[in-house]
């Protein structure tokens, strides 16, 4: 059972590098200097180093190194910090751990949306490269890791990649990674 579904449809661009990165991340990853203070049912997550927080925005989902997701319920970008409520493990698969929550120096990445039973990908018209997904970080654009092509345009069969959960299930996006040869290119997509 995932997380937190999203009930909308959610919609986001992506700028896609050379560096394999989740479909729905918002901005940069924190720093390893985050820590994690529990103030009642609220965790506050404050970076060491400078966080632009300034896309982020209540209801995204953090996630951090170690595997825990929560719900994003204040954000502060001048503070370098989010008020996250409720921890999940979502990635033990109903194991236990001794710790309730995430640990200090674990990184944070915001997603815009976290699963879905859908999603639609798009080349952006301005693309001159395919873009590359795959279901890991280690996602290449060429050899024995390469992802699954969305062509650079419109004219192309491929330029549109729809990915459908079966039923009951849900597609997890934060796991969802894209990446280019060179350059950067853009994606637009929907989740629903």
């Amino acid at each position: 059972m995932p997380v937190y579904p999203s009930k909308d449809p959610i919609q986001g661009r992506q700028t896609v590098t050379t560096t394999a990165k989740p479909l729905t991340q918002i901005g940069l990853a924190s720093s390893g200097a985050t820590t994690f203070t529990t103030t009642g049912p609220t965790v506050r997550v404050t970076d060491g180093a400078a966080w632009d927080l300034s896309n982020v925005e209540v209801n995204m989902v953090a996630v951090t190194s170690g595997g825990w997701r929560g719900r994003i319920t204040a954000v502060n970008d001048g503070g370098d910090y989010i008020d996250v409520h409720l921890w999940k493990d979502a990635g033990r698969h109903g194991q236990r751990r001794a710790a309730e929550g995430p640990a200090d120096g674990e990184t944070v990445v915001i997603h815009k949306m976290e699963v879905c039973e859908r999603v639609i990908i798009d080349a952006l018209d301005a693309n001159t490269l395919d873009v590359f997904l795959g279901f890991a970080n280690d996602v290449t654009a060429s050899g024995a890791k390469a992802g699954q092509p969305i062509a650079a345009t419109a004219t192309q069969e491929n330029h549109r990649l729809t990915l459908l959960a079966g039923l009951g299930m849900y597609i997890d996006l934060t796991g969802v990674y894209v990446i280019v040869a060179a350059g950067t290119e853009g994606l637009a997509w929907v989740g629903m």
